[in-house]
């Protein structure tokens, strides 16, 4: 009987610590072959760009500009972000048109003509988001938001309000004629901020025909601080929500701001970027004798 009980005590000794050796392996396995999966899963999401999804853009197919009024902004009854102006934006009504489109288009090639270097500029660290904006928006916005007004057939761009047209492979290698191209299809100035090394933003390229009260391409490569020193005020509360807003924005985020100024006309060029420059707007923030001010949005 002793050596039966034995026997049996011996049994179940070696039951039990077979169970704990196969649960041990089954938990280490499990272990083993999660970290596998943790490791392959970053390596993936290193070697692997994030692919944003795009905004849909929806095509206004029977649009007639010389129907549309323009937009009657109002940005003194806004109620956006107090110190900017800054509000979410829909990218498909980045680029408006209306009645006056091909008056003005029409302004911004003479100006580009005439004053090509205060008009365009770029450093080369721009390139590369000069590209961008073109294909975003000569290639991608325009022929799919305006298809009556904007076209694309092969490697030819045509634009079939002014009958114009340009090759898209051979743009593509000049920056300063991706910039020409934007100024001379859509009404708005485009200011290319690139950060620096000291994690600051310097304006490194400009395509601007209706600048208020500055001269765009003396201004490329300094910083928002610089290129902001002579307005009044911004070293404190509006310096800090500059370059929070700058902070903020994501890659392929959509934001409006909206500012309005006192002007002596009506002229877009302010006035035909001969001399340009932010102290010659001292004089317009109070009304002169004889002078009727407008407000510029």
């Amino acid at each position: 009987m002793q050596y039966l009980a034995r026997l049996i005590s011996i049994t179940l000794s070696y039951s039990i610590i077979v169970a704990i050796a196969e649960r041990a392996f089954t938990f280490f396995s499990r272990l083993y072959i999660s970290t596998l999966q943790q490791k392959n899963r970053k390596l993936h999401s290193i070697a692997t760009p994030v692919v944003l999804p795009v905004e849909g853009i929806r095509p206004l197919r029977s649009f007639d500009y010389r129907k549309v009024d323009p937009i009657k902004y109002r940005p003194f009854e806004s109620k956006r972000h107090v110190v900017m102006g800054i509000g979410k934006s829909a990218k498909e009504d980045w680029i408006r048109i209306d009645r006056n489109y091909l008056d003005r288009i029409n302004l911004r090639k003479q100006l580009l003509e005439e004053f090509p270097t205060v008009c365009m500029a770029d450093m080369e660290v721009s390139h590369p988001a000069i590209r961008e904006l073109y294909e975003e928006v000569i290639l991608e916005v325009l022929p799919k938001r305006y298809p009556s007004m904007f076209k694309i057939s092969r490697d030819t761009f045509s634009n079939v309000i002014t009958g114009s047209r340009h090759c898209i492979s051979a743009t593509l290698q000049d920056p300063n004629a991706m910039l020409r191209q934007l100024g001379e299809n859509v009404e708005e100035d485009f200011y290319l901020m690139i950060p620096n090394i000291e994690r600051e933003f310097i304006l490194g390229g400009c395509v601007a025909c209706f600048p208020q009260g500055l001269h765009p391409a003396n201004k490329v490569g300094l910083s928002v601080s610089r290129i902001h020193e002579p307005v009044p005020g911004y070293e404190g509360r509006l310096k800090k929500g500059v370059n929070r807003c700058f902070e903020r924005l994501t890659p392929g985020q959509s934001i409006g701001r909206l500012n309005k100024s006192k002007v002596k006309d009506l002229d877009l060029s302010s006035p035909r970027l001969a001399s340009l420059c932010l102290s010659s707007l001292r004089s317009t923030r109070t009304n002169q004798p004889g002078e009727k001010p407008y407000l510029r949005g």
